[in-house]
């Protein structure tokens, strides 16, 4: 009796080839969730990083937009704004951009007509076609540089600038200053 119970012992301290399989399946079952979540989390940093890098553009194109939308006419008015499809923007390779401009009219004949300016940033992601959109309300005027330019442009073009000279100012540069006319 006693062989009996000691090859029943031996028996019981190994592990059967079941077991094996199965604690190395539960443990790749694991491996992979893990992999996964590594993976979709990698995916979530490139979306957060393209959508940081779109903010930073559709901040400078907005900044464009309030710019140059309305075009300066001749008579030094706004002309109609132009609409933009799928310009690139400078700085963001991958980055385009497009722009429409609605009228709304005009809240009170004093006034400037108000328009409704849609900005989109767009860009691909895996495959598709990604897009960050901004709207905002914006008057039917000119920039104020573009307005001095033109202003200064037709001045010039009348009479050129020359520096106004002071009538104080001595006739030459070698006349004695009162009070400094001492011999050494």
């Amino acid at each position: 009796m006693k062989c009996r119970n000691h090859a029943s012992r031996s028996a019981r301290r190994g592990l059967t080839i079941l077991e094996v399989v199965l604690a190395m399946s539960i443990l790749a079952l694991g491996m992979a969730a893990v992999l996964s979540i590594f993976t979709s989390a990698a995916g979530l940093g490139t979306t957060a990083r393209q959508r940081a890098e779109a903010s930073a553009a559709l901040e400078y194109v907005v900044g464009e937009v309030h710019e140059r939308l309305f075009p300066l006419a001749e008579d030094g008015s706004a002309g109609e704004p132009a609409a933009v499809v799928r310009a690139p923007v400078p700085g963001h390779a991958p980055l385009t951009y497009s722009v429409t401009a609605v009228s709304l009219g005009s809240p009170s004949p004093v006034l400037p007509p108000l328009y409704r300016v849609d900005v989109v940033i767009h860009w691909s992601e895996r495959g598709r076609e990604r897009g960050l959109e901004h709207r905002m309300l914006v008057p039917r005027s000119v920039a104020m540089g573009d307005r001095l330019r033109l202003q200064l442009y037709r001045v010039e073009a009348l009479a050129p600038y020359v520096p106004p000279q002071s009538e104080s100012s001595p006739s030459s540069p070698t006349a004695p200053v009162a009070g400094t006319d001492r011999q050494p």
